[in-house]
Formats: C-alpha cells, structure tokens, sequence
C-alpha cells in the first residue's frame, strides 16, 4: 500500500490578498471598485453592525500573508496568477508572494483584470492538469 500523502501537492492564488490589498490607498482606487469588493471582504472576515468597512479598514493588515510571516515558510506548488489591470486585488501582492519561498510560478497577465480574466481560467486549468500529470 502505498503511503498517504499529507497535505497539499498545488495551490492556485488568483488574485488574492497578500499586503496591498488592506491599505487604505488602494481602497479608493479612482475606478472604485474595491470599494465595492471591501464590503464583501468585510463581510467575509466577519464585520458587521453599522459600519463593518470602517471596522474592516482598521484591522485590514492583519490578513496580510507577509504580516503574517507566512510567505518564507515551506509550501507546496503555488501558482499566482492575476491581471496587471485587476483593480480589485493589486497585482503587487502577487509579486510579493513570487519573490519568498520556492515553488511558485507567476503569470501576471497584461491587459487583463481580475484573475487574469478574461482567459485566466482556462489558464489555471491547464497549470493544474499538468501539474497533476507530473506528480510522483
């Protein structure tokens, strides 16, 4: 029999929230549209009552990836991929995530916003097909 494999083998972060995201800069980026997605993140992580974007705004940075100290630990193969146009999560925070650590491959697609749509799903499929046709 063979032995059980722990944990995970890949992992996909398609625009995800690493650092930049909970600033308070990016949060009014001129085309408005994280302040559109800041309400769902704040619903996400558990803020509600009569300003949950407000409580949210404070306590942002501490979902940081990097704050968290998560970023040089040990990982599994890693796949970043977003659009450098996303205005929703900052295509910045992906770059910090590539920089730390190993087993990471970065598609930062031009002209392309959020997840590296439009296309970016059929590009994430065919990253992981290949990466399970190559597992050991």
């Amino acid at each position: 029999m063979a032995p059980r494999r722990r944990g995970s083998w890949a992992e996909i972060l398609a625009a995800g929230y690493v650092r930049f995201s909970g600033q308070s800069g990016w949060r009014v980026h001129p085309n408005g549209n994280f302040l559109r997605a800041a309400d769902a993140l704040a619903y996400k992580f558990g803020y509600r009552g009569p300003d949950p974007l407000a409580a949210y705004a404070v306590d942002a940075r501490k979902f940081s990836l990097l704050d968290a100290g998560l970023l040089n630990q040990r990982s599994c193969r890693l796949l970043l991929i977003n659009g450098m146009e996303d205005s929703i999560f900052p295509i910045e925070d992906n770059f910090i995530v590539a920089r730390r650590g190993v087993n990471k491959d970065l598609l930062a697609r031009g002209n392309r916003s959020h997840m590296g749509n439009p296309g970016g799903e059929d590009i994430l499929y065919t990253w992981l097909d290949e990466v399970i046709a190559g597992m050991p």
